[in-house]
């Protein structure tokens, strides 16, 4: 019976101190990279680990400050933590929120998913405006449009009139139309490729949003509670071997 007292006695002692500490929530809310849509089906396992190392690129990003900027723009950044953890043999993301509340946890985790697929949208941008490239096709196209007609008129006006002046106005005529078309051509070229690069980009996407969060206080009381009850039996172990040494030495007359 000595033995056991001292168990339940620390074992108890643990669990309301853990019961009694603030506990930690956490919340999490998952991006996911890409959209497996791939035409070939034996090419799906290699967008499939493309994938998977995209995760591990973006999740690395939630440190950056373009999002630590973004997440305090949402909410009060202060007593609050937000991680990034590829979610192993999955092209997800997870987001974790850390608070001393489970509402705290939820906005820190949908802040931090909202600012990281934000800042990664503006990270993965082309360069090139697509938008900005097919304004200036239409112009070209314009162009060449005219210029196929003044070098008709002109045509027109040396079939009349074979001078040398209307041969050189009929050859500058041709060659700023060959020059136009090769403007025009050139932005259709670099207007295609802008669409196909701006298809073929990895695109991060909201997967799940944080609707919950999970207190630590339950594990912590476990913990403390078995490292009370550890202790408890080694101090019952040490007082029960105490108490049956002082036995025998009062039998034993020693």
């Amino acid at each position: 019976m000595l033995a056991v007292v001292p168990m339940i006695v620390l074992a108890a002692l643990g669990i309301a101190v853990g019961y009694a500490r603030t506990p930690t929530y956490k919340s999490n809310s998952e991006l996911a990279v890409g959209q497996l849509n791939v035409s070939d089906p034996a090419a799906v396992g290699s967008v499939v680990t493309a994938t998977q190392s995209l995760a591990s690129v973006y999740s690395r990003m939630i440190d950056a400050t373009g999002v630590r900027q973004g997440i305090a723009k949402q909410i009060d950044p202060r007593g609050v933590q937000v991680y990034a953890t590829p979610i192993p043999g999955s092209p997800l993301i997870r987001i974790q929120g850390v608070g001393h509340s489970a509402h705290r946890a939820m906005e820190a985790a949908n802040a931090g998913a909202k600012s990281l697929l934000k800042y990664s949208k503006r990270y993965g941008a082309s360069g090139t405006d697509s938008s900005g490239l097919y304004g200036q096709y239409k112009v070209a196209s314009l162009r060449v449009a005219k210029l196929q007609s003044a070098l008709g008129a002109i045509g027109s006006l040396y079939a009349r009139d074979r001078s040398d002046a209307n041969k050189r106005r009929l050859n500058a005529a041709q060659s700023d139309l060959d020059a136009a078309r090769l403007k025009r051509d050139a932005l259709r070229f670099q207007y295609g490729a802008s669409r196909q690069s701006a298809q073929a980009a990895p695109v991060l996407r909201e997967f799940t949003t944080a609707g919950g969060a999970v207190s630590d206080r339950v594990s912590y009381m476990e913990i403390l509670g078995l490292l009370g009850l550890i202790a408890g039996g080694a101090l019952g172990a040490a007082l029960a071997t105490y108490t049956l040494k002082r036995r025998v030495a009062r039998l034993t007359g020693s």
